[in-house]
């Protein structure tokens, strides 16, 4: 099998796998609303599940680069795509994050819409962040 074959199957599996936790993410969101029954204005507007999902894909993909983004060859940089580009792509979403946007102007809250928004990009890099500095703090003990 080719070298980007593999990288391209890499990219696809940790794709899906981030997909599918970001849907279980939701999923026992939506459960754990129903069996609350009626809950606060903001359990129920603000998009909980797309903020951890994203904020979690951040936090990881700091780690994933700090201990394995300086791969370029080899199973360690098809662990790094699978992993990066892979799963915490597919876990965080933009494109679920602009729809819920839109979603909050629709639904009359325009200002939590820019609220959200806001938060979501300062505290993903946040999460970044910290993901880069608790890999680097246990000195790359993942990276093989």
């Amino acid at each position: 099998m080719s070298t980007l074959v593999v990288l391209l199957l890499a990219v696809g599996v940790g794709g899906a796998a981030g997909s599918v936790l970001r849907w279980a993410i939701k999923e026992a969101w939506l459960r754990r609303l129903a069996r609350r029954g009626a809950t606060s204005i903001a359990a129920e507007l603000i998009p909980w599940p797309t903020i951890f999902a994203n904020i979690l894909a951040c936090f990881l993909l700091g780690i994933v680069v700090t201990e394995f983004g300086a791969a370029t060859e080899g199973s360690a940089r098809a662990l790094f795509l699978l992993l990066s580009a892979g799963f915490c792509g597919g876990l965080s979403t933009l494109s679920t994050a602009a729809m819920d946007v839109v979603s909050l102007v629709r639904r009359g809250a325009p200002v939590i819409a820019a609220g959200y928004l806001m938060v979501s990009v300062g505290i993903g890099m946040a999460a970044l962040w910290s993901g880069l500095m608790t890999a680097q703090l246990f000195g790359g003990v993942l990276a093989p």
